[in-house]
C-alpha cells in the first residue's frame, strides 16, 4: 500500500564525453511538470505551457493539442511518449483550472492590497 506520495530517484550516463544526469521527484505533487536546466537555457513544460528561458529572454508556447504534447516532449526533452497523448483531456482540463487560479492571485497581487475583513 502507498503510504506516501514523495518519490525520489537519480541516474546518470556518459556519453561521447557529456555526463547526463536525470533526478525525478515529488514531493506530496500529483500533476506531471517536466524541466531541463542547461547552461544556455532552462525548459519547463507545464500544462500546456512549454517555455524557454534563456539570457535574452523567455519564449512561450501554449501547447493546443495531445500531438502537440507529444512531440513537444520528444523533441525538447527526448521523450518518447506516445501514451501521454491519452492524458490530453486531463491535461487541459488541468491547464485550465491553474490559468483561473492564477488570474485570481494576479489580481491581488496587482492591486497590492490586504483582503478587507467583514465588519463585525
Amino acid at each position: 500500500m502507498i503510504c506516501s506520495m514523495t518519490g525520489f530517484g537519480q541516474g546518470c550516463s556518459e556519453v561521447d564525453g557529456v555526463v547526463y544526469t536525470v533526478e525525478v521527484r515529488s514531493v506530496n505533487n500529483r500533476y506531471f511538470k517536466a524541466q531541463i536546466r542547461m547552461p544556455e537555457e532552462h525548459r519547463t513544460l507545464r500544462g500546456r505551457e512549454f517555455s524557454i528561458a534563456r539570457s535574452d529572454g523567455i519564449q512561450t508556447h501554449v501547447i493546443e493539442s495531445a500531438d502537440g504534447i507529444v512531440s513537444t516532449l520528444a523533441e525538447h526533452f527526448s521523450i518518447d511518449m506516445p501514451e501521454v497523448a491519452d492524458l490530453w483531456p486531463r491535461i487541459a482540463a488541468r491547464h485550465e483550472v491553474i490559468l483561473r487560479e492564477k488570474a485570481v492571485e494576479d489580481t491581488y497581487e496587482i492591486r497590492d492590497r490586504p483582503k478587507k475583513q467583514s465588519p463585525r
